[in-house]
């Protein structure tokens, strides 16, 4: 999916430890492909055979994420060979590792099983190593698992995407007017997002007619028909409703001026879509998650908080894309600054070696 060159002396000799990653395929997610590479800048052996093969001939079993659902519906056998499979680790003595992604797995955001709320706590309780990738991450699992040993809590960054991309084209399907603000929001279209939400303060903003709002990604047809017909005759909002492909994302981005992400935080904690920005030196314009509470100088980006009130949320987007829009308006130049820091944050504490160092804590216990 992508060309990660940003070896930056981090791989060492290999220490012949291997590590099953799942899931181990990229399936056009470069969150896996780089945690993949930082796997093996620090000198472990990534296995990519049969899992249960693998019982015998790995070390370290790092979940990524669960996977239990097979057409959208909660799959009892799969959850079933997963815990047995967990288990069977346990039982040889290998070590686990899991990493925390939200709040709420994502099948609770579309209102799926909450018998899959077994699995998050689970997981939770045998692994041996807890990675998160935000400082929040430490109070929800302690609220999730009342009395769990936080020692086994490690903090891995989320590794930046500044060289993640090959094969680059110019994204052409929608031209920037140099003469309007761009705010984008880029990636798979799912209800967490709060489109809808963006949609609506999109259409209140109209009287604004030097910002336009950029909606681009790929999404259910049932739900991607409902944002269009409710952005319909609004003249500030363009949906481009289709799989952007990796080559696409830096011109996307680089014609942007922000980006803007509305998440429902009942759910979000981490934010890769705000990494994907802040590595293209973009503010972000949306609410408050795990990932943006860790930002030093909350003065570089613009969130806020909200309740679950949907006029409230409506409201707070709007203020923070006005408070972007004064910024953008009054002196550009300090904008285009503010996500240079924000680059350079991405440079600094979240480079592939940064996240390989942290692995290897996680892995080796250290």
């Amino acid at each position: 999916s992508g060309v990660r060159s940003q070896e930056s002396g981090v791989r060492s000799q290999e220490s012949g430890v291997r590590v099953c990653f799942t899931p181990f395929e990229v399936t056009n997610n470069l969150y896996i492909f780089l945690m993949q590479e930082a796997i093996i800048s620090g000198g472990y052996r990534l296995y990519k055979g049969k899992k249960f093969a693998g019982l015998f001939r790995c070390d370290v079993f790092h979940f990524n994420w669960d996977v239990f659902l097979l057409g959208g519906r909660l799959c009892f056998f799969r959850m079933l060979r997963k815990v047995i499979y967990v288990f069977c680790i346990k039982l040889l003595g290998k070590k686990i590792i899991y990493t925390l992604h939200d709040k709420i797995p994502l099948h609770k955001r579309d209102k799926l099983p909450r018998t899959l709320d077994f699995i998050g706590k689970f997981m939770l309780k045998h692994a041996d190593r807890i990675v998160i990738h935000s400082s929040e991450s430490v109070s929800v699992i302690k609220e999730t698992v009342p009395g769990i040993n936080t020692d086994k809590i490690i903090y891995v960054p989320h590794p930046n995407y500044i060289t993640a991309y090959s094969n680059t084209k110019p994204y052409s399907r929608n031209a920037k007017d140099k003469s309007r603000i761009l705010i984008t929001s880029v990636g798979s279209v799912k209800k967490y997002k709060c489109l809808e939400i963006l949609i609506r303060a999109a259409k209140e903003l109209q009287e604004y007619g030097d910002i336009h709002f950029l909606i681009c990604g790929k999404g259910e047809d049932s739900y991607t028909a409902e944002l269009l017909a409710l952005a319909e005759e609004s003249s500030n909002i363009t949906a481009d409703f289709r799989f952007i492909e990796d080559g696409e994302i830096p011109s996307l981005l680089e014609m942007s001026d922000a980006m803007i992400l509305p998440y429902d935080t009942t759910s979000e904690l981490n934010s890769g879509s705000s990494y994907l920005a802040f590595s293209f030196g973009r503010t972000i314009i949306g609410t408050r998650t795990g990932t943006t509470n860790d930002i030093d100088d909350q003065s570089l980006i613009y969130c806020y908080d909200y309740t679950d009130d949907e006029a409230e949320h409506i409201s707070r987007l709007k203020d923070a894309i006005l408070r972007f829009y004064a910024d953008f308006t009054n002196d550009p130049e300090s904008v285009r600054r503010r996500g240079e820091k924000l680059r350079d944050m991405m440079i600094q504490k979240h480079s592939l070696e940064e996240t390989a160092k942290a692995l290897m804590k996680a892995y080796g216990g250290k």
